[in-house]
């Protein structure tokens, strides 16, 4: 991702259902302090809301090892050439906040192409 998906972002944010995967070293929850995994590596989290901009915003995370949650397929192949949900897992039903440097073009995967998993992103 470079320059012009920043610009994107500037200027139309970024939508409900869209998938970012963060740097577990940058999945600082801003209230309290902690990170998502202490491990190296990535993890998915989806927004609940659209989001235009401000310091904190919440998520939820996926996971495809802990079996609650929302059930979640994997997205299409190739739904776009950015997309990293390639297996079956849990959209979790914890509420996750991140700061705003994690919801970036360099960590953007996808929108969720499932409108009834959008709608029930936030239920």
């Amino acid at each position: 991702m470079g320059v012009l998906e920043e610009l994107s972002f500037r200027v139309f944010g970024y939508s409900k259902g869209a998938w970012f995967w963060v740097p577990n070293d940058e999945s600082t929850h801003p209230a309290t302090g902690r990170t998502w995994s202490a491990l190296p590596g990535r993890h998915p989290f989806v927004l609940l809301s659209d989001y235009t901009g401000g310091p904190a915003l919440a998520v939820r995370p996926r996971s495809t090892t802990s079996k609650s949650g929302l059930a979640h397929s994997a997205h299409p192949p190739r739904h776009v050439s950015t997309c990293k949900i390639e297996k079956d897992g849990w959209i979790l039903r914890v509420l996750w906040s991140l700061g705003a440097h994690a919801v970036s073009a360099k960590n953007y995967s996808c929108l969720e192409p499932d409108v009834v998993v959008v709608s029930a992103l936030t239920r």
